[in-house]
């Protein structure tokens, strides 16, 4: 892995962890929170782009970068969105998310 060099706080930084990995979002090797997230939203697209080099294939799967997953602070999922839409044009439905209240977990 290569550090990261040049971020803040800069002046030569060099992390001593790992800060990501890649992960696979579709396919037999997908992460289980792509799992989670995929099962509880609508596609966005209705055909598949011949580009894609993995398998199974679904009509559910991520097929473009930038596709945002709206989490409630429930942990449920809200809503997906299109690579093109832009983080500025859901604000209103983040906001609203941070307002809804969740009642708290009792742990016996």
């Amino acid at each position: 892995m290569k550090s990261v060099v040049h971020v803040r706080p800069g002046n030569g930084f060099q992390p001593l962890f790992q800060h990501t990995v890649n992960i696979d979002v579709n396919g037999f090797l997908q992460h289980p929170l792509y799992v989670y997230l995929k099962k509880f939203c609508p596609p966005i697209h209705k055909e598949f782009h011949d580009r894609l080099r993995y398998t199974p294939m679904s009509i559910f799967d991520v097929h473009w970068n930038f596709e945002k997953f709206l989490v409630g602070r429930d942990g449920k999922i809200v809503k997906r969105y299109h690579p093109f839409v832009q983080p500025v044009e859901i604000r209103a439905d983040i906001e609203r998310e941070l307002t809804n209240h969740v009642s708290p977990i009792a742990v016996g």
